[in-house]
């Protein structure tokens, strides 16, 4: 089974009329070194892999046959491609599909049924294994966050992975060349009060206060000052009930 005409027609359509180039790509320590063929070049993974010793790598087009290499992936999960659902507009349904969500440029990637195109979305939502993320705008920059929790009030967490370069060095006996890593997942929480501006903090127990201000009942935190995500969503569930 392959895309319908309707939904064909509802992708064309969306991809038309988005704008381009809101994914900006997040760059180590280096990347005054970088120039700006570079850094498109670095923006467009071309596979993603495991190595015989374990090692996940992705690889770009470098310069001429010789592919640059990274460790590490720039894509929210390895495996890459998962399952999935997509919402193109406010009114759409969500859209089963196999989807890969590249953190570090901050876009969306589908596979419909069985067809092998591979759509770069901007979808107002989309979830990956369930796991349910929205599309927001923070400071005029339209970002994806991971709703935590949602009620009148919510929580949302949001993840930048960065790269670092390294003298470029032979890979593997290949023409390929290692040229960095990429780094772990940053992880940023957001919560979002009624008639009140998003606001972001730690998961500590002086962060998250100053976040909730006087909408917090002390009581329900635990003793010492790390957080959970979980000691977050009781108080705001709290919070609901009255």
């Amino acid at each position: 089974m392959r895309l319908t005409t309707g939904l064909l027609s509802t992708i064309v359509l969306f991809l038309a009329t988005c704008s381009s180039g809101w994914g900006q790509a997040q760059y180590g320590g280096r990347s005054a070194t970088i120039t700006g063929a570079m850094k498109y070049r670095l923006q467009q993974a071309r596979t993603v892999g495991q190595d015989s010793a374990g090692r996940v790598y992705t690889v770009f087009n470098g310069t001429g046959r010789n592919p640059w290499i990274l460790f590490g992936t720039p894509y929210w999960t390895f495996p890459t491609w998962q399952p999935g659902r997509v919402q193109l507009t406010d009114d759409s349904p969500m859209t089963a599909c196999s989807i890969a969500y590249n953190v570090m440029t901050n876009e969306v990637l589908c596979r419909f049924n069985q067809d092998t195109t591979t759509y770069t979305l901007k979808p107002v939502a989309f979830a990956i294994e369930g796991m349910p993320f929205v599309r927001l705008s923070e400071k005029g920059y339209p970002f994806y966050y991971q709703i935590l929790y949602k009620g009148d009030a919510q929580l949302f967490e949001g993840y930048k992975r960065k790269m670092t370069l390294v003298r470029p060095q032979p890979y593997d006996n290949s023409r390929a060349s290692l040229i960095g890593y990429f780094l772990g997942l940053e992880r940023y929480y957001y919560l979002k009060l009624p008639n009140a501006p998003m606001r972001t903090f730690q998961l500590n127990r002086r962060s998250f206060m100053q976040a909730m201000g006087d909408n917090v009942d002390t009581r329900l935190l635990p003793p010492g000052d790390v957080l959970t995500v979980a000691d977050v969503v009781r108080v705001l569930a709290d919070y609901d009930a009255h």
